[in-house]
């Protein structure tokens, strides 16, 4: 049995982090169409050249994507709105997720509205969960009549 100290132990777990992230990069540039050349004619050596920000990014140890949860509370401290915006390593905005709750008088959740939306800020997806004060399962359901061009 092989035992690493703490230091090698972090090391390793860098230099295994360090050559996934790039693999990451290579990947993502494979699938970019935005590059005229062939894309097996590009190298690492290019790919670090043509993203210094991405290959600092990575180096951080930042993650490809983040999210932004901001929670809006009533005047009892319940949870009134959830919002979560992901986005990609760049601060690109990937999806937007709405969520607005609603209380019985006995402060629990009567229905929440899911509402998702796209890199435009356009929705994509809308359903309500009611929720039900006699212990049944919540009941989901779709909200299409809101939703252009879906």
């Amino acid at each position: 049995m092989c035992v690493l100290s703490e230091e090698e132990s972090k090391m390793e777990y860098k230099d295994i982090t360090l050559k996934t992230l790039i693999a990451i990069i290579i990947g993502l540039f494979l699938f970019t169409p935005c590059f005229a050349q062939d894309v097996k004619d590009v190298t690492l050596k290019q790919l670090i050249q043509e993203r210094p920000d991405l290959v600092e990014k990575i180096k951080a140890g930042e993650d490809e994507n983040t999210s932004e949860i901001t929670v809006t509370k009533d005047l009892k401290g319940r949870t009134k709105i959830w919002t979560e915006i992901t986005k990609d390593i760049d601060g690109n905005q990937i999806q937007k997720r709405i969520d607005t709750y609603t209380y019985y008088q006995t402060g629990e959740i009567d229905t929440i509205n899911q509402k998702v939306y796209g890199a435009d800020d356009t929705i994509v997806k809308e359903q309500n969960v009611k929720h039900y004060m006699d212990g049944k399962q919540p009941m989901v359901t779709k909200v299409e009549q809101q939703i252009e061009g879906g």
